[in-house]
């Protein structure tokens, strides 16, 4: 997950990935949340920030980054937490 939030996410994913995961769900929920923990872990960020530059707004790196701190270690949890209750069933 270090790897995609320095990196990008598939980027990250397929330069990490040498062999079938073995928990492939759980690799997917990392690099779809994961990235979200730095700004430069998503084009989405980058671009945001480059956006918000453009139009005189002052975003803040720190308050992103303290978020991010925040949000991701809880959404991960819920997300592997929903994925070991429904994994078993068929959606």
């Amino acid at each position: 997950m270090i790897g995609a939030v320095a990196l990008n996410n598939l980027p990250a994913a397929v330069l990490f990935s040498s062999q079938a995961p073995v928990h492939p769900r759980a690799l997917l929920i990392g690099l779809d949340l994961g990235p979200n923990l730095a700004l430069t872990g998503s084009l989405s960020a980058l671009l945001w920030y480059r956006a918000a530059k453009a139009v005189v707004a002052t975003p803040s790196l720190g308050r992103v980054s303290r978020i991010g701190v925040v949000l991701v270690p809880c959404s991960l949890l819920a997300a592997l937490a929903a994925t070991a209750v429904f994994a078993s069933s068929r959606l």
